[in-house]
């Protein structure tokens, strides 16, 4: 399992510790996939999360700010799981909402 983000995540161990800041950090989480398609061995998700900072993510305090952002995944699948992915959202929009930049 590859996730390319800054820095490039490998392992199945620490994606799982990756998407576990949002678990912890967010309260009142909703992802909802709004769109979602396949072709050969990608799949492709248009989505929205929402929800309120509550706890640490990925260290930055409790802000206690509500988000709402919408993104998009592509993923590479082999025998029905997830290798690869990408996700793309406008983090400077993400940032904006939770009140540390202007």
């Amino acid at each position: 399992m590859v996730l390319h983000t800054v820095p490039e995540i490998k392992g199945i161990a620490k994606s799982k510790a990756y998407y576990a800041n949002f678990v912890t950090g967010f309260s009142n989480r909703q992802f909802i996939v709004k769109d979602m398609f396949a072709q050969g061995d990608k799949l492709t998700k248009y989505w929205e999360f929402k929800g309120t900072h509550t706890g640490d993510f990925m260290g930055i305090p409790a802000t206690g700010k509500t988000i709402d952002v919408e993104g998009c995944t592509i993923a590479k699948m082999v025998n029905g799981k997830i290798v690869e992915e990408r996700d793309f959202m406008d983090n400077m929009d993400f940032l904006k909402q939770l009140g540390l930049i202007k």
